[in-house]
């Protein structure tokens, strides 16, 4: 079998990337105290789907970014108010935001994503190009 160079490089660079977000996912998580949210990928050829656990919050408290080539996951978790006489015990719910970008392995069509949240699953549809995007060519002039 005949390996191209360049790639050679594109799946070295797509595992680099990959390698690096896994890292810095661990390391905002652990920083903040708390985990980032359980997803999904799915490729079904014309779309990707992605599912996204986030128990505990409403629509209210997350925002979705999309862009060509990623999501960004939005949200906090705000702990609730005691009454003075209260006393917490024990504990091992993490409060506060979360940030979780996830990048996508194609181009999407941002403008035509859609999102739905049900019951703490946050379900993101991501239409992709049916071509390639490459960059154009320019005349010289």
């Amino acid at each position: 079998m005949i390996r191209r160079w360049g790639d050679i490089f594109s799946e070295f660079e797509r595992m680099m990337k990959e390698m690096n977000r896994l890292f810095e996912e661990d390391v905002i998580a652990h920083r903040a105290g708390f985990a980032m949210p359980a997803i999904e990928m799915e490729d079904t050829g014309d779309e990707f789907i992605i599912k996204a656990m986030i128990p505990g919050l409403d629509k209210d408290n997350v925002e979705v970014i999309v862009d060509e080539d990623r999501v960004i996951l939005r949200g906090e978790y705000k702990q609730e108010k005691k009454s003075e006489d209260s006393n917490i015990i024990y504990s091992e719910i993490s409060y506060g935001a979360f940030e979780r970008v996830i990048p996508l392995p194609e181009m999407v069509k941002a403008e035509e994503a859609k999102a739905k949240f049900d019951d703490g699953v946050l379900v993101i549809t991501l239409p992709k190009y049916k071509e390639t995007r490459r960059g154009r060519k320019l005349d010289i002039e």
